[in-house]
């Protein structure tokens, strides 16, 4: 006989299972992820701890309406990953784009294309996934599904862009800037946490 969950409706990313835990924790060690901390700040932080705090930006725009932004930098994974290797050849950006309403409800606005510039302002190429290896693809895949198992419709709403690098490299000197919902999120580089 199964019991019934208990609800907690002052989550607002949904219930996370401890199969859903495991599942997040499985990728994030098969991918060499370190993630930061979202309630508190972290003692005595890793150089990836601060380059992790660095690339995620959090824009409450209202108390209504919010976007969650990361840039996957190497400099934000564990190194020697193959997922660090391929975040040396792309530019790897999620965001979500949701919004709150009576009784925690959550909706999400589509994100079908993203656009992101290099230090020059000159946009970055779009790579489609069919360009990537299948095991690039894989990555980018496991990150994805891990979202939607562990953020609910947050995680269904976050949609992940892979633009060519080309010379821009999250350690050396330089930028990107993605404009989105009315505003241009910028991050500078190098990172915080990068090894000088």
């Amino acid at each position: 006989m199964k019991r019934p969950r208990r609800q907690f409706p002052h989550l607002v990313a949904g219930i996370v299972t401890g199969q859903h835990v495991k599942m997040v924790l499985l990728t994030v060690t098969a991918l060499g992820i370190v993630l930061p901390s979202a309630s508190s700040r972290p003692w005595k932080p890793t150089p990836t701890q601060i380059a992790g705090d660095y690339a995620q930006i959090n824009h409450a725009k209202s108390s209504s309406e919010f976007v969650n932004i990361r840039w996957w930098a190497a400099p934000t994974v564990v190194s020697g990953t193959p997922f660090a290797q391929m975040l040396q050849k792309y530019i790897v950006i999620s965001v979500v784009h949701f919004h709150t309403g009576q009784g925690g409800a959550i909706s999400v606005d589509g994100i079908d294309t993203l656009e992101a510039r290099d230090n020059d302002d000159k946009p970055l190429t779009l790579v489609p996934r069919t360009e990537l290896l299948p095991t690039e693809v894989g990555m980018i895949s496991g990150i994805e599904a891990s979202f939607r198992q562990s953020t609910g419709r947050i995680g269904d709403g976050t949609k992940f862009f892979i633009f060519d690098a080309k010379a821009i490299h999250a350690c050396e000197k330089g930028g990107i800037s993605v404009p989105f919902a009315g505003e241009t999120y910028t991050w500078e580089t190098p990172f915080p946490g990068c090894a000088q």
